[in-house]
């Protein structure tokens, strides 16, 4: 779990620039200690020119700071980051906006709201003092088949941030550490033992680990979605909408032609019973950078109450032509 900077939080509310520097110490320090616990706080490149006060851009503001802090927190909006948008998992056409029917499409709130839906936790930093000192902060995600709601937490005190990384288990930096972390946390999947043997040799990439975490997450929730008669759950149909249907669902079926083609290598030894084996042509689609091969997550369905849910593969896409 990550941090994303309430870039809303920053709109032109200071009376002067001297306030503003009081809130910048406070917002580094939060930054700091997330930093120290192995995660990070991600920030919005549009901070570097947003308004500080009535007549003041960041620009004008920063240049009362002393010269170190100046540099560190011009740094960190420009160059170092990391920026959020660089992972972006929202797109310009989700349609976000929350409680207060403020559209947050394009903003760090929109984002954390996109990611929790979507099984990747974020949380939000929000400067203080501001319009967001409220926590939860809730998001609506309208689509076309329904509105879901979503609750994002919301800090803005150091205080609370160090609470919350107390609680935190430890972050996985490695293939093995994320498997690790899989195997504890989705009890209600079967993970082979060699599941994720097609990772090894490939170098730990944060952004690609916290997908395939995201996407065990969802398979596992919906295992546990069936009620005492075996009955799929409003849980488990909401989960199916959200992730296996729609224009790019994150779970899909190969084609025909690839079950076919690639019949022999969609097809694993059964875990327990060697006279066995298991066909899984349905897969979750893990987003990778540019220069990292495509990852996909290859798993027994349909999923069913009284059936084992069996994860066989973690690694290089398959039917690669």
């Amino acid at each position: 779990m990550d941090f994303l900077v309430n870039d809303l939080s920053l709109h032109g509310q200071f009376s002067s620039a001297a306030d503003f520097i009081g809130s910048v110490d406070a917002l580094m320090a939060i930054r700091q200690a997330i930093r120290r616990s192995g995660r990070d706080l991600f920030c919005h490149r549009g901070m570097r020119d947003a308004q500080v006060t009535a007549d003041l851009t960041m620009p004008q503001a920063v240049q009362g700071m002393p010269a170190n802090k100046r540099r560190a927190w011009l740094q960190w909006l420009t160059n170092e980051g990391p920026h959020w948008q660089d992972e972006r998992q929202h797109s310009s056409d989700d349609w976000l906006e929350n409680d207060a029917e403020l559209i947050v499409t394009d903003h760090a709130i929109g984002e954390a709201a996109y990611c929790q839906l979507n099984g990747k936790y974020r949380e939000l930093v929000s400067i203080d003092p501001s319009e967001w000192l409220r926590d939860p902060i809730t998001v609506t995600w309208r689509r076309s088949a329904q509105n879901v709601n979503v609750n994002v937490t919301n800090h803005w005190s150091k205080k609370t941030v160090t609470t919350t990384l107390a609680s935190l288990p430890k972050p996985f930096d490695s293939w093995e550490s994320l498997q690790q972390h899989s195997l504890l946390a989705c009890d209600a999947l079967i993970l082979v033992p060699d599941a994720f043997k097609q990772l090894e040799g490939y170098p730990y990439v944060k952004s690609v680990a916290e997908w395939i975490w995201a996407l065990l997450h969802v398979l596992n929730q919906m295992q546990n979605a069936f009620d005492k008669d075996g009955n799929r759950t409003s849980e488990f149909e909401l989960l199916y909408e959200t992730y296996f249907k729609g224009e790019a669902p994150y779970f899909t079926d190969e084609s025909d032609t690839n079950k076919r083609d690639y019949k022999a290598k969609l097809t694993f030894p059964h875990p327990t019973q060697p006279s066995d084996t298991l066909f899984c042509p349905w897969h979750g689609k893990v987003n990778t950078p540019k220069n990292f091969p495509p990852i996909r997550i290859h798993f027994t369905w349909p999923a069913a109450a009284k059936s084992a849910l069996y994860v066989v593969h973690v690694g290089p896409k398959i039917t690669m032509r």
